[in-house]
């Protein structure tokens, strides 16, 4: 027992590697984030003082996060101000906009301004007049294993509100199809209601398995690959907005950190000789 306390101790709170990564979840969850609500807080929308001095604070913070200046404090700042706007606002709680929110959080425990920042740019001014190397893109990711684990808690509970008959009998998505695509009599289309059988049990099923499996290396890419077609498709077939993409950006907190610094550096050697 206590070699498994040991060991989950040294995976989630001594995960030091490189600031890549984070640095690119940092800068996408930014993205998201005014993809998501930047159009509701433009400063015309609510000219009262207490507003305006909340939307401004929200777009500088954001916008220093995703530059990468004083990148604690504002990334840090981003996570406080959204989830006091996320209490406030009826309209931003959802469990899509929640994960937003806590990834958020998450990526703000971790020295995410160590890469892709104005933060590493001017260290690196520092170090160049000082004489001294340029500081290493390192640090403790133990944030990112905040991450993976969310994600997983997102596949495993999606999947276990699945387990009704509602929804594991196709009934629900037959509904959802109707609801969506009305205008046509789709039970007279042979072998409709066993694809949608077939269907809703291969997404409870690949939710299980992405849930546990993205955290054994052996089964990762598939899994990814998998996940991002569920992903997409949801994305394509159904009026969900950021969830999609921000499922996909924090697909970076299973990939060891790394692995995805030598691709970086692989391609850019690699568009260097070309």
């Amino acid at each position: 027992m206590l070699r498994i306390l040991q060991h989950f101790y040294n995976w989630a709170l001594c995960y030091r590697d490189s600031t890549r990564s984070v640095g690119l979840i940092r800068i996408g969850l930014v993205l998201l984030i005014w993809a998501r609500w930047a159009g509701e807080l433009i400063l015309c929308r609510d000219i009262r003082l207490s507003a305006i001095l909340l939307n401004s604070a929200f777009f500088l913070l954001t916008g220093l996060m995703c530059v990468g200046l004083w990148t604690r404090v504002s990334s840090m700042g981003t996570a406080i101000i959204i989830s006091v706007m996320f209490a406030m606002y009826e309209s931003w709680k959802h469990h899509h906009t929640f994960l937003l929110v806590m990834s958020t959080l998450f990526i703000a425990l971790t020295p995410c301004g160590l890469s892709y920042s104005l933060d590493r740019w001017l260290a690196l001014r520092r170090a160049l007049k000082s004489g001294l190397p340029p500081p290493p893109e390192i640090g403790n990711l133990w944030g990112l294993r905040l991450i993976a684990i969310q994600l997983s808690m997102v596949y495993f509970w999606t999947a276990y509100d699945k387990l009704n008959w509602g929804f594991l009998s196709g009934a629900r998505m037959e509904l959802l199809v109707y609801n969506y695509y009305a205008g046509f009599d789709y039970a007279t289309l042979p072998g409709f209601s066993a694809l949608c059988f077939i269907v809703a049990i291969t997404t409870v099923i690949l939710e299980f398995l992405l849930a546990f499996g993205l955290y054994i290396p052996k089964f990762r890419k598939y899994l990814m690959l998998a996940g991002i077609v569920l992903h997409v498709l949801f994305y394509v077939l159904l009026p969900i907005r950021t969830f999609t993409l921000t499922m996909i950006l924090l697909y970076l907190a299973f990939i060891p950190a790394a692995s995805v610094h030598h691709f970086i550096n692989n391609m850019h050697e690699g568009y260097e000789t070309a």
